[in-house]
């Protein structure tokens, strides 16, 4: 799809966000910020996209309660 780092400041308009499937998308680790604001992330699915390990670690522990799947 077209979702990429540059929509990554919307998802900021979504506070009450539970689930976010982003699989197959341009985004990077530079989205990983936004989506750590996030507080009520349930489920984020990172499968195909350029988010490293690292970045769903680092993710993962932003969010302790959401299962990030890469």
């Amino acid at each position: 799809t077209t979702i990429s780092d540059a929509g990554r400041k919307h998802l900021t308009a979504l506070p009450d966000l539970r689930v976010l499937l982003l699989y197959r998308t341009k985004v990077t680790d530079e989205c990983v910020d936004q989506l750590k604001k996030l507080s009520k992330l349930k489920t984020v699915e990172l499968k195909r996209t350029e988010v490293t390990e690292a970045g769903a670690k680092e993710l993962q522990e932003a969010l302790p309660k959401c299962k990030v799947i890469i």
